[in-house]
C-alpha cells in the first residue's frame, strides 16, 4: 500500500470514528430530553426485545446472544425484574432453572419506546431519499455484524 492510500484509509477511519462518537452524543442528548425515548435504557430495550421475540430465556442464554459477561446481564435483568418489566419463571423442562419472561408492563414499555424511536428516526431522516435510508441501514447492519464477529474472534483463546 502506498503512502497516499495509507493516509486516505487513516483519514476515513478517523472520520468514521469521529462521526460515530458525535452521533452517539447527539442521540444520548435526545434520549435525555425526551421522556419516551429515555423511559427504558438501551441495554434494557435490547433485552426486552430479545425476550419478546424469542420468548422466555435464561440469563445465560441472553449473555450468549449479546456476547455480554453474565454478571452484566444479571445486573440488567435484576433491574428489569425490580421495575416489573420482566419476571422470573421456572423452566418447564428443568424446574431448577429460572427463565426470564416479559410482563405485560414490559411489553407495553417496549412498544411505547419503540414507537417513540420510530417517530424520532422518521423525523430525523425525513429529508433522506428512501434509497439512501436503505443503503445506510445495510451499512449499519454490516457494521454491527462485523463488530460481533470481531468480538467473538477476540474472545477465543489464543493457542
Amino acid at each position: 500500500m502506498d503512502c497516499e492510500n495509507v493516509d486516505r484509509e487513516k483519514d476515513s477511519i478517523d472520520r468514521i470514528q469521529s462521526e460515530l462518537s458525535e452521533w452517539i452524543l447527539h442521540i444520548e442528548s435526545a434520549r435525555r430530553k425526551d421522556r419516551k425515548l429515555g423511559k427504558v435504557d438501551r441495554s434494557a430495550t435490547r433485552l426486552l426485545g430479545q425476550l419478546i421475540e424469542s420468548g422466555p430465556m435464561s440469563a445465560a442464554a441472553l449473555s450468549e446472544v449479546f456476547q455480554l459477561d453474565p454478571s452484566t446481564v444479571s445486573r440488567q435483568t435484576s433491574a428489569l425484574v425490580g421495575r416489573g418489566l420482566v419476571q422470573r419463571v421456572s423452566d418447564p423442562k428443568d424446574g431448577r432453572v429460572s427463565l426470564l419472561e416479559v410482563t405485560d408492563a414490559g411489553r407495553d414499555a417496549f412498544m411505547e419506546m419503540r414507537e417513540a424511536r420510530r417517530s424520532f428516526y422518521t423525523e430525523l431522516l425525513r429529508g433522506w431519499p428512501e434509497e439512501d435510508k436503505l443503503k445506510f441501514g445495510n451499512y449499519l447492519r454490516k457494521l454491527n455484524q462485523d463488530t460481533v464477529d470481531l468480538l467473538k474472534s477476540a474472545a477465543k483463546p489464543s493457542k
